[in-house]
């Protein structure tokens, strides 16, 4: 059930991801993030709140009205009407960003002249998941997302090497970079530093005081390596 929640391993986020102008694998991390963020924080938080309110123990509740009654719950009166608005908002960009994977999919397969009949199709099943049975929902959402899953993560596999080397030139590169800055903080660090035990100082012409000196040299080229 995370599969829904998360979209891992199916292979449609990478098309939002594509159209980004950063490097692959800081788009990557954000992917990843993504899948932390959705599944660790958000799932966690609707099941505590049923857990945690009792109504799990509910008879013939499930799916959205389950939440719907924890939130209840837990603040009457407006429950129920955050869970409904908050599942408008998700059912509404999750219907249109799911529009968009499938139309950059037909058009790739089949052209620019499968774009109107798509989008005609998608609309008409729109209505029929929403007012079908959950348990033949999450049927025909199971099949399908392992009809995604399996060519994507066998594409993963075979793609792998490229990840690997992309990731070693990447942090090839992050090093180079760190080296660099290493390089050019320290003298501005020894600098800064020096100017202000000068100034700290009661009497700017009295030489530097050695031992503050030291500390402060000792300190910043342990942290510094």
């Amino acid at each position: 059930r995370g599969i829904p929640a998360n979209e891992a391993g199916l292979g449609s986020g990478p098309i939002a991801h594509a159209t980004a102008t950063s490097t692959p694998i800081r788009q990557a991390t954000i992917g990843m993030l993504d899948v932390f963020i959705t599944t660790m924080i958000v799932c966690s938080m609707t099941g505590f709140a049923i857990l945690v309110t009792g109504e799990w123990t509910a008879v013939g509740a499930q799916g959205a009205s389950l939440t719907a009654r924890a939130f209840e719950t837990a603040l009457p009166g407006v429950g129920s009407a955050i869970v409904a608005i908050s599942l408008v908002m998700f059912a509404f960009t999750t219907i249109l960003g799911w529009c968009v994977y499938g139309e950059r999919s037909a058009i790739f397969l089949f052209g620019d002249r499968v774009l109107k009949p798509f989008r005609i199709l998608y609309t008409i099943v729109v209505p029929i998941g929403a007012l079908a049975q959950l348990d033949l929902v999450w049927i025909l959402a199971d099949t399908f997302n392992a009809l995604m899953a399996f060519p994507n993560l066998i594409g993963v596999l075979l793609l792998s090497p490229v990840v690997f080397k992309t990731v070693q030139e990447s942090t090839t590169a992050l090093k180079r970079a760190r080296a660099r800055t290493f390089t050019v903080l320290i003298p501005i660090r020894l600098y800064l530093g020096i100017v202000t035990i000068f100034r700290s100082s009661p009497f700017s012409v009295i030489p530097i005081d050695g031992k503050a000196l030291y500390r402060y040299l000792t300190a910043n080229f342990r942290h510094r390596c």
